[in-house]
C-alpha cells in the first residue's frame, strides 16, 4: 500500500516537498495548496482562512485525516506551530512531523529564542525586550542605530524592520505596539553588518541529543542589494566555502539547543534551523525553511518519507543513513513585480508563461508558490512570491546558470527576480581559492 502524506501549506516549499514525496510514490495530499501542486499531489480546500476558529480548522484537517487514513502529516507553515497544531493532531492519535506549540516557541517568540542562546552560551546579537510601549520609545531615542524591531505578535504579517534613524524607529514601534497590536511585545537588537547570512537544517527526534543535520545552506532575503527585506528569493545549497570546522561550529549550536530545550520540559521533534550572520546566531526557526527547501529537496536522495516518519517517532536511529547528491542546488525566484523594492505595490492575476519551457533546461524543476488557476485552466499570479526556479549541478556556477536561464524562459507582467543569488559564495569561494594557492605554492 501506498505511503500517505498530508502537507500543509499553499507556497513553494510545501510544493518542493510534495514533489520530492511524490518521487517517492506516496499518495500525496496537499492542503490547500495552490494552482501549480496539483502536478504532485491532490488539493484538498481546507485552509485557515476559511475556518470560523482554529479548533474548527484542526478538526477539519484531522478528519480528513482519519477518513483517508494518512500515515504522515506534514506542517509548513509557522504560523501554525505557534497556534499549537501539533498538539492538536497528536491528540487525535495522527502521526505529525513538527515540534509541539511549547517546542516552537523558540521561533515563534524571538525572546525565548535569545535566552536558550545565553544560556548555552552561543554568541548573538545584544537586545532588549519592551512590552511598555513607552519605555521602547525612550529607549530607541538613545539607542545606537541601526537596529532591528521585532514583534512577538503573531497578528502582524511584518514581524521585523532594520531602521537606520529614530524617526525610522518610532514609526516602527508605533506600528508593532500600538496601530492594531496593542499590548504586543518587542524585541529591539542590534543590527549585525558584516558577514554571510547562512541557514543549517537538522532534524531532531525528541531525545535531546540525535539529530540529522543538513548541508550548510545560503538564503537570500533582499531582491536587490539595499532594498527592503522579504522573504527568502533565492538559496543555494551547500555553500561552497563553509567549511569542515565552520560546519562543526554551525551543527553544534544545534546539538545545544536541543539539548537546552530538552532540559527545559520541551522536547523537539521535527525540523530546527538557526540563521546566522558571522559567527552570530540571528535567530531560529523551527520548521523547513522557504526559499532552502527548494533547493534541499533537489540534492536529497535518500528517504525523506523514511526521515520525517523516524522524527515523527521519536526514532532517528531506525532510519537509514541520510544520503545527498554531489554537487549544488540553486533556487530563484521569480517574484511579482514591486516586491523586494522600495515604494513597491505588487499586482497579481497575470497568466503565466513559460514553465514547461524552463523545463526544458538540463536539470531545471519549477516550483510555484503564489499562483492560481485561471476560470479555463490557465496559471495566474497570486502572490508575491509566485514561482521557484530550481537545478542542480556539478559546480555552483553550474547550478546557477542553468537556474538562471529557467528563469529567461518564464514570463508573466511586471516579473521580477535577484539578480544576485549565489553572487557573494562565488566571490568567497574564489578568494578561498587564491589564497590556497597561495599558501601551498607548486
Amino acid at each position: 500500500m501506498r505511503r500517505r502524506i498530508l502537507i500543509l501549506g499553499s507556497g513553494g516549499r510545501e510544493a518542493a516537498l510534495a514533489w520530492k514525496f511524490h518521487r517517492e510514490q506516496c499518495q500525496v495530499y496537499i492542503a490547500p495548496g495552490n494552482g501549480g501542486t496539483d502536478r504532485w499531489a491532490t488539493c484538498v480546500p481546507i485552509a485557515l482562512e476559511g475556518c470560523a476558529t482554529s479548533k474548527d480548522y484542526f478538526y477539519a484537517i484531522a478528519n480528513f485525516a482519519l477518513q483517508f487514513h494518512i500515515d504522515l502529516i506534514i506542517i509548513g507553515p509557522e504560523k501554525l506551530l505557534e497556534m499549537g497544531i501539533v498538539d492538536s493532531l497528536v491528540a487525535y492519535g495522527l502521526r505529525v512531523f513538527g515540534p509541539t506549540q511549547a517546542a516552537a516557541a523558540i521561533e515563534c517568540s524571538k525572546a525565548d529564542g535569545k535566552d536558550i542562546a545565553g544560556v548555552r552560551g552561543i554568541q548573538t546579537a545584544g537586545y532588549r525586550v519592551f512590552t511598555n510601549p513607552g519605555e521602547a520609545f525612550a529607549y530607541v531615542e538613545v539607542a545606537q542605530m541601526p537596529v532591528v524591531i521585532k514583534t512577538e505578535d503573531p497578528r502582524s504579517g511584518e514581524r521585523t524592520r532594520i531602521v537606520r534613524t529614530v524617526s525610522e524607529a518610532t514609526a516602527a514601534l508605533r506600528f508593532f505596539m500600538l496601530q492594531g497590536n496593542a499590548g504586543s511585545s518587542v524585541i529591539i537588537e542590534q543590527v549585525i553588518e558584516d558577514g554571510e547570512e547562512l541557514s543549517a537544517h537538522a532534524v531532531a527526534d525528541g531525545d535531546g541529543k540525535s539529530a540529522v543535520h543538513f548541508p550548510v545552506a545560503q538564503d537570500h532575503s533582499q531582491l536587490i542589494p539595499g532594498g527592503p527585506f522579504t522573504g527568502g528569493v533565492g538559496a543555494i545549497v551547500p555553500v561552497p566555502w563553509v567549511g569542515r570546522e565552520h560546519r562543526a561550529a554551525i551543527h553544534q549550536t544545534t546539538v545545544e539547543t536541543l539539548a537546552e530545550l530538552h532540559e527545559r520540559g520541551r522536547p523537539f521533534r521535527g525540523l530546527l534551523y538557526p540563521q546566522f550572520k558571522g559567527p552570530y546566531l540571528l535567530e531560529y526557526n523551527a520548521r523547513f525553511g522557504d526559499p532552502e527547501t527548494q533547493a534541499y529537496m533537489r540534492l536529497l536522495e535518500s528517504s525523506l518519507y523514511n526521515l520525517t516518519f523516524a522524527s515523527a517517532e521519536g526514532d532517528l536511529a531506525s532510519t537509514d543513513e541520510v544520503r545527498w547528491r554531489p554537487g549544488y542546488a540553486a533556487s530563484i525566484a521569480a517574484v511579482s513585480g514591486g516586491y523586494g523594492r522600495h515604494g513597491g505595490k505588487p499586482q497579481y492575476r497575470f497568466p503565466i508563461m513559460g514553465i514547461e519551457e524552463a523545463e526544458q533546461v538540463p536539470s531545471v524543476i519549477v516550483f510555484p508558490a503564489g499562483v492560481r488557476r485561471g476560470e479555463r485552466g490557465e496559471l495566474l499570479t497570486d502572490g508575491n512570491r509566485v514561482l521557484h526556479v530550481t537545478a542542480i549541478g556539478k559546480t555552483l556556477e553550474q547550478a546557477l546558470a542553468r537556474a538562471y536561464e529557467g528563469v529567461s524562459c518564464i514570463h508573466f507582467t511586471n516579473m521580477d527576480f535577484s539578480r544576485t543569488i549565489g553572487q557573494s559564495a562565488l566571490m568567497l569561494q574564489s578568494a578561498q581559492e587564491r589564497q590556497h594557492i597561495r599558501n601551498n605554492p607548486l
